[in-house]
């Protein structure tokens, strides 16, 4: 048999999302010995009134179900005391106290990372008969698990012929795995899928508005000249604040720069490497850390990462900018 891997889901609560994005903005920026001790004293505050039972672990509901939804989702990057917010993250944390704009974007990023993580939506096209068809929770299973992944979802009850074919696909629907059901909470909140009555729909509506929101937080139209001086502006800015001509790209060049342009972190790598080796009348050195280093705060090329950037301008012969 074929392998399969696992639905990857989401845990926790929609309702979460956008205190903690707010508590990651506030902290982000203070000192390192101090900021996971006042991230988590931020969500203690928030979290708890948002449980859905009383007496809950609230360093789960943090580690394990908060900031571990994030991290799924792209919108932070690094634990504890390194965990910041990505393009993506700092964009909605702006407006997490505008509950409308929030979901609305939230659904728009949603879109995004399913196709490239969860398969939801392209499962519940190959499930419908129809747009708007309001397809069973089993039925929606089915099609991902055809796609060669387990939802992880149990159903008390089930048509023969749907018991049937889960059986030839050599997976399990007793138990009490819901981590389809799980995830789908988030597609629900943002009206991707709309769950009802143990049947699951798919809003196309939302999936155009989708479509012109990203236009929105991301331009699509940013030309190499641009991001090359954004770029250069910012190397010049914090070599002088700093005093080497050695800058770590993450976060110190994506983040400003990420902001200043409205792009994402893909796009970032992307302008970037395309400047490498050289641009104009300047050369772009990427250098890879000096010792041990977290992946997030690496860029790939080829089989090499890299953590430093240079930048040397070719009339000053080897000078740094």
């Amino acid at each position: 048999m074929d392998k399969r891997r696992e639905l990857d889901g989401l845990k926790g609560y929609p309702a979460q999302l956008a205190p903690t994005l707010s508590c990651l903005l506030a902290v982000q920026d203070r000192p390192e010995e101090s900021r996971w001790g006042d991230l988590v004293d931020c969500l203690r505050v928030s979290l708890p009134q948002l449980a859905k039972s009383e007496g809950v672990d609230v360093d789960n509901l943090i580690s394990a179900q908060s900031l571990y939804t994030l991290r799924k989702l792209d919108l932070i990057e690094g634990r504890h005391e390194q965990t910041r917010l990505r393009y993506y993250g700092w964009y909605l944390a702006r407006l997490a106290s505008r509950e409308i704009e929030f979901k609305q974007n939230f659904a728009a990023i949603l879109v995004e990372i399913d196709a490239k993580k969860f398969g939801l939506i392209a499962a519940a096209k190959e499930a419908r008969r129809y747009p708007g068809e309001a397809i069973p929770l089993h039925a929606l299973a089915l099609s991902l698990a055809r796609t060669k992944v387990d939802p992880c979802q149990s159903f008390e009850k089930l048509p023969d012929a749907a018991r049937l074919e889960f059986q030839k696909l050599g997976l399990s629907v007793d138990g009490h795995r819901s981590r389809l059901s799980d995830t789908l909470r988030f597609y629900n909140y943002a009206d991707v899928l709309r769950r009802s009555d143990g049947t699951v729909t798919l809003l196309d509506s939302t999936l155009e508005r989708a479509k012109r929101i990203r236009t929105q937080m991301v331009r699509p139209d940013i030309r190499k000249e641009e991001f090359f001086r954004a770029l250069l502006d910012e190397y010049e800015l914090q070599v002088r604040r700093g005093g080497s001509p050695f800058l770590p790209m993450i976060p110190n060049l994506r983040e400003p720069i990420c902001k200043r342009l409205s792009i994402d972190d893909e796009m970032f790598k992307s302008f970037l490497l395309s400047l490498v080796p050289s641009y104009g009348n300047y050369k772009i050195l990427l250098s890879p850390p000096s010792g041990a280093m977290p992946t997030w705060q690496t860029i790939r090329r080829d089989n090499n990462r890299y953590y430093y950037l240079s930048i040397y301008s070719r009339d000053t012969e080897g000078k740094a900018t």
